[in-house]
């Protein structure tokens, strides 16, 4: 609800700082229009934050990846999104935080 408000919005995300703000515009279509209105707020406010989406060529090639290692869900979560780019990103990923496993703890 930008539109009434916006200046909360911009007051709470300022304390971010310089920090990335991970839009999931193209995750599913229900996100697109709300994640450029933020976009566009953002932009417009001249905000400290730099906006990034996932590529939808890269959302697609993650689906199809977790689906041969047996994810069966309808969308992956951003949990799970943000954890595969880790995994490729960094040597070493420590996760907290995600619980119940549906296997195993391991």
């Amino acid at each position: 609800n930008l539109k009434k408000k916006k200046e909360i919005f911009l007051e709470d995300i300022a304390t971010y700082g310089d920090a990335f703000l991970l839009l999931p515009a193209f995750s599913f279509r229900a996100n697109t229009i709300a994640s450029f209105k933020v976009y566009d707020t953002l932009k417009e406010s001249q905000a400290r934050q730099k906006v990034i989406f996932f590529h939808p060529k890269y959302l697609r090639n993650l689906a199809l990846f977790w689906r041969t290692e047996g994810v069966t869900e309808f969308r992956l979560s951003s949990g799970l999104m943000i954890t595969s780019v880790a995994v490729e990103l960094c040597e070493h990923v420590k996760l907290y935080g995600f619980w119940p496993f549906s296997r195993t703890i391991k």
